[in-house]
């Protein structure tokens, strides 16, 4: 009976624990969500261009001025003798990415997407806020223009757990 007693007890706790730990959401776990959730071919853009008709209406410059003027020395992009209007090169098609068909916009990246590190996990048993920071690796573009901004992006995920698990 004492044997009956004890295996009773063993299996109320085994399923305990395991019905517990179904609640707790690991930071392994979080980041395989995470992973599946994001775009991991994510870049580190630099310039946007927008374009019209072949030619370039407007580029945004994410960073400083100073990235123009070191992919301008570095035979990236030229600047025409305006100062104005800006030509993308042979030399920076590889770090380009045509954002739709018509060609009409186009980003120049010096970094891709590497890893994720799950920073902190808050919440209850049935809501979790999953923040995490993107990790970046320079490219070929980026080391030879030693971009030194920052390549490392916060963000956050809400999560909900359902019966089959954390979405």
């Amino acid at each position: 009976m004492k044997n009956f007693n004890l295996l009773v007890l063993a299996i109320f706790l085994s399923s305990a624990f395991l019905f517990s730990s179904c609640n707790n959401l690991s930071r392994e776990k979080a980041k395989k969500i995470v992973l599946s959730k994001i775009k991991k071919d994510d870049r580190v853009i630099i310039f946007h261009v927008s374009m019209s008709r072949g030619r370039i209406e407007k580029v945004t410059i994410n960073t400083g001025r100073e990235n123009l003027t070191k992919l301008i020395e570095k035979g990236y992009v030229t600047l025409d003798n305006d100062n104005y209007h800006i030509t993308l090169t042979d030399k920076v098609k590889p770090y380009t990415q045509i954002i739709n068909r018509m060609g009409q916009e186009v980003h120049i990246s010096v970094a891709n997407f590497k890893d994720i590190n799950i920073t902190g996990i808050q919440g209850n048993d049935n809501y979790k806020k999953v923040e995490y920071e993107v990790i970046y690796e320079l490219n070929a573009l980026g080391k030879e223009i030693n971009y030194a901004e920052n390549i490392i992006w916060n963000d956050d995920m809400d999560l909900q757990k359902y019966d089959d698990g954390w979405r």
